[in-house]
């Protein structure tokens, strides 16, 4: 079984496009739990968090997720799925901006 995942280890991240990005694709993501990715991310939910100061905690959630994924072949997509939706209901389209400008 493949399972393709993103892993993104800063240290810090102001903003998280990368995250953002992963995420938009429906990849289950792991990232610093510092700065932005802190607040894009469900842990354990829409994507992990990781301290990266931390290897070996990194490694061992890592080694988590592909168990539960073993143990249920259901779970890359329950991820995945959580993922699009938390970029889904936090997104702001064009359309979006437009309607609330013309309300103002």
């Amino acid at each position: 079984m493949l399972l393709l995942y993103l892993l993104q280890p800063a240290f810090y991240e102001g903003f998280g496009l990368t995250v953002v990005e992963a995420m938009t694709c429906g990849l289950p993501t792991f990232a610093t739990c510092h700065g932005g990715p802190a607040e894009i991310i469900e842990h354990g939910v829409s994507g992990f968090h990781i301290e990266p100061h931390h290897p070996d905690e990194v490694a061992a959630n890592l080694m988590k997720f592909f168990e539960e994924c073993q143990h249920d072949p259901g779970y890359w997509n329950k991820i995945s799925d959580a993922a699009l939706n938390r970029i889904h209901e936090r997104s702001t389209t064009f359309e979006d901006m437009n309607l609330a400008l013309l309300r103002i």
